[in-house]
């Protein structure tokens, strides 16, 4: 800025939860910007939602509905991944959480120079001007149609506005909280006037009343806030050779209010600019002090309390001020407090529809906004501002620098991460869609397979594929008509197998009945009777019946080689049967007989067991 010849650089320190509104069409609607899980608000990213698979029209009828509960049963599971960010819900509310003005770049919160300067600005405004020169300037101010104040500090379209001597820059922070805040609210009638709390009537509907009791939820609104202990930085700077060119150049523009108290705002140390600030905020609270303390209401003594803690921290030497500013300034503090003495309440304005007390017949302020925040009650919107020392700003942009340092770091590290995790995104993608070409392919041959009513061949590839695929699933092949198929199959092998192994069983038992039997049989003695001892096979007839009987009975065409000797030892012995002792007719034999014992041995065995026969 031309004409700067001071700079200032502020430390901000938080002494009680401070919100800056972004505006009211920044504000979080629950169901919409934002859901409540488990006692955790989680900040919604509607891009970050599309792109885990929520569709968007089932975003946009829950949106159109605030159906919170719709909405999680979406998310479930990915709340984390669909949000910007998390943070603890103090207290249920109906209202919309009003949200703190933040960095486009980085999305840090933001004291902004301008809320810093306005605050500055009500404190002037009762510095410099006495009260009977402000009520001159609100009546000429009314004649004129214009604001009061420009008869004070001059008019920014003239050019002559005081404040634009004073810049401000804005200063980050590293993080908000949510902070309940309920109003503190007056009742009664006449100069009976009690203490109380605003509160929502139970059916809801718009309704609220007040009484002696504090209830956290019920008429209470969440602001997204700064907390105690939190810094920040700023420059102030202030232009006194551009104040003094623009004074010698422009008298005509001059107000009928004095001046004097203006230029050494910009000319002393800004320990003078600090103990200005100091005054009115200690006056401010004792006012508010006596206020609380006449009209007392359940845990307005912690009210009490936190000012006390907070007059403790006034200087006296202007070494650093604390100022009162943003949401939950109220009506005293935001018109710079120049028309009240004190703030009681001596009757009530019902002209409009928000009544306002009154205070010897001007409006007055009956209510408060109180934050609610870590267990304790205290006024909002107060700060502690310090300027650094050499040594301190020299320090803190060593840690500025520094802390670019590691975050450009971290930046470097995530984008990296983000790199090798498209890597191996890619990677999954590429083996998700390769088992996908497998498993269809597989699929494919299944289906063949039943086509061909390989049915075992099938259902053995479709659990295989099932073991090697236990992601997928697939509706092409009917695995109840297939399993229905193998069974069927399974049990009419069984049935064949069965009769064949029934089969093979009973010839075999016939073969081992017969195998070693016919010697048995043509050797064959009576055990009694007159014949006792005698064989029972005594001519050739009977020989060859019990010989085709044991040829039937084993299943065989002729006698096997092993049961030869049986029939050779029993042909020699009918031949040479020593009992009968009758003349074969060998010729007769050779046509009838020995035809039949051929068929029993074969021609050639039969030939040699005749020639063998006859030598003798």
């Amino acid at each position: 800025m031309e004409g700067i010849n001071k700079k200032y650089n502020l430390e901000i320190e938080v002494l009680t939860p401070l919100s800056i509104g972004a505006g009211q069409e920044k504000d979080w609607v629950r169901g919409v910007d934002f859901v409540v899980d488990k006692g955790t608000l989680y900040k919604l990213n509607l891009k970050k939602m599309i792109a885990n698979g929520i569709k968007v029209d089932d975003l946009t009828s829950c949106f159109a509905s605030k159906d919170e509960e719709r909405l999680k049963l979406k998310l479930a599971g990915n709340l984390d991944d669909v949000s910007d960010f998390s943070m603890p819900f103090p207290a249920e509310t109906d209202n919309d959480v009003k949200a703190f003005v933040k960095n486009q770049l980085g999305g840090n919160p933001v004291l902004t120079g301008s809320s810093l300067k306005g605050a500055i600005r009500s404190v002037l405004l009762d510095y410099i001007a006495p009260k009977d020169e402000i009520v001159n300037a609100v009546s000429e101010a009314n004649q004129r149609r214009k604001p009061f104040e420009s008869f004070i500090f001059g008019s920014s379209n003239d050019g002559d506005e005081f404040m634009r001597f004073i810049k401000i820059s804005d200063a980050e922070f590293d993080k908000t909280e949510l902070v309940n805040t309920k109003i503190f609210n007056l009742r009664g009638n006449g100069n009976n006037w009690q203490g109380g709390w605003k509160h929502q009537q139970t059916n809801r509907d718009g309704n609220s009343f007040t009484d002696e009791h504090f209830k956290s939820t019920g008429f209470n609104t969440l602001y997204e806030s700064l907390t105690p202990k939190q810094k920040g930085y700023a420059s102030l700077m202030m232009s006194l050779e551009l104040y003094d060119s623009y004074e010698k150049n422009n008298e005509k523009h001059r107000t009928h209010i004095k001046t004097e108290k203006k230029r050494p705002i910009l000319q002393n140390d800004i320990r003078t600019l600090f103990g200005i600030i100091n005054q009115h905020t200690k006056d401010y609270l004792e006012k508010e002090k006596a206020f609380f303390k006449k009209y007392y209401a359940e845990r307005s003594n912690e009210i009490v309390d936190s000012i006390d803690v907070l007059l403790s921290q006034i200087p006296s030497d202007g070494s650093y001020c604390v100022l009162k500013m943003s949401a939950g300034s109220g009506f005293h503090s935001i018109t710079g407090d120049w028309q009240f003495n004190d703030f009681y309440i001596n009757g009530l304005d019902t002209s409009k529809k928000v009544s306002r007390g009154l205070l010897d017949g001007n409006k007055s302020a009956k209510s408060r906004k109180i934050a609610d925040w870590d267990g304790n009650l205290s006024l909002m919107g107060f700060v502690k501002l310090r300027a650094l020392s050499e040594e301190e700003v020299k320090r803190l942009e060593e840690n500025r620098q520094a802390e670019r340092q590691r975050k450009e770091q971290e930046r470097l590290a995530e984008l990296e991460a983000i790199r090798i995790k498209a890597e191996e995104t890619a990677k999954e993608q590429r083996e998700m869609e390769e088992r996908k070409k497998q498993f269809e392919q597989s699929l494919a041959e299944i289906k063949q397979l039943v086509d061909a009513e390989q049915y075992e061949d099938a259902l053995s590839k479709y659990q295989s594929l099932c073991d090697a695929f236990p992601e997928q699933k697939q509706t092409i092949i009917d695995v109840d008509y297939l399993k229905g198929k193998v069974a069927q199959l399974q049990m009419e092998r069984a049935l064949k197998e069965n009769a064949e192994r029934q089969e093979q069983e009973r010839l075999q038992a016939q073969k081992e009945k017969a195998e070693g039997g016919l010697s048995k049989l043509l050797n064959e003695k009576y055990e009694f009777g007159p014949n006792e001892g005698n064989y029972k096979v005594t001519s050739f007839k009977v020989c060859a019946q019990k010989v085709s009987s044991w040829l039937k009975a084993a299943s065989v065409a002729e006698v096997p080689i092993e049961q030869q000797s049986a029939l050779f030892d029993t042909v020699k012995r009918l031949i040479a049967n020593p009992d009968k002792k009758e003349k074969i007719n060998w010729n007769d034999f050779k046509n009838s007989a020995w035809q039949q014992i051929s068929k029993f041995v074969g021609s050639d065995t039969a030939s040699q067991w005749l020639e063998e026969i006859t030598k003798k």
